[in-house]
């Protein structure tokens, strides 16, 4: 399972969940994901963080619905917060070998959103190659009256054993003026209990900083992400899941540092499928 927008956010798969990016055919599987992260700021302003995350998908059909569950706990030294999001979501695939996700998310707006809506369509543009162009429109209302709405679009090219993803997104948030920003991702054996998945975003104001709440009136901010999660099978259809992740984020105006945020995640993933790919 992949979304920007994971996404994950969210350690990863949280800002999976609503970034934009977008797989078909996932196969039943539940993750259970515990991640850390610590800042190095101006002040201290900001504290370390922790968030534990339940997430499951069922494959029916033509259909994959699935759930992701997060509680989030914030140390700031000014206003310690605490949170929960949820979201509902579910792939559809068409005949042709297109398809479409869309995914609904409500949260607390301490630390986390209010409210999220993303929906997207994955046209396949070519008869004879892997080859899939996304296109699709998110919408994040944060508790500060903040809202952000951006566009995803890019191909995604699917080869043996992996694809790999490019997108453009157009970033308007209000308060703030409209700024572009790029996801680039590649995913080795995906949707197996081995998977490796890389995710970059970089821009100004990218995705992840309004599915984590950190979106600054004004001027905005620039920032580089970087996340890198494994599966490693321990067991029959049962996983370790760990990772990392690396966060830069500057004043988009003035270029001086905000925040550098280092973070790991571990978690075991459950799967449901005895085809899934080896």
């Amino acid at each position: 399972m992949r979304l920007l927008p994971r996404a994950l956010s969210l350690t990863a798969l949280f800002i999976c969940s609503l970034s934009g990016r977008v797989i078909a055919d996932p196969i039943g599987e539940a993750d259970l994901l515990w991640s850390s992260y610590n800042f190095t700021s101006p002040g201290d302003a900001y504290g370390a963080r922790n968030s534990q995350e339940l997430r499951t998908r069922f494959p029916l059909v033509s259909d994959s619905p699935g759930i992701d569950v997060l509680n989030q706990n914030d140390a700031n030294r000014v206003s310690p917060q605490h949170g929960q999001y949820i979201v509902v979501d579910d792939y559809h695939q068409f005949k042709g070998g297109s398809f479409g996700y869309l995914s609904l998310g409500a949260g607390s707006g301490n630390t986390v959103p209010l409210h999220n809506l993303y929906a997207e369509a994955d046209l396949k543009i070519l008869r004879t190659a892997p080859l899939v162009l996304g296109l699709g429109g998110d919408v994040t209302t944060n508790a500060n009256g903040v809202v952000e709405r951006y566009m995803s679009v890019g191909p995604t090219y699917y080869f043996k054993n992996g694809d790999t993803t490019l997108r453009f997104m157009p970033t308007s948030i209000s308060g703030g003026s409209a700024a572009p920003s790029g996801e680039f991702s590649f995913e080795l054996w995906p949707d197996t209990p081995r998977d490796m998945t890389l995710v970059v975003q970089v821009g100004n104001a990218p995705p992840f900083l309004a599915q984590e709440g950190s979106i600054a009136l004004g001027g905005g901010q620039r920032a580089i992400d970087i996340n890198l999660t494994f599966k490693s099978p321990i067991r029959r259809h049962l996983s370790l899941v760990y990772g990392l992740d690396y966060t830069h984020v500057t004043d988009a105006t003035s270029g001086n540092a905000l925040y550098t945020r280092r973070g790991v995640s571990i978690g075991l993933a459950r799967f449901f499928d005895p085809k899934s790919r080896k």
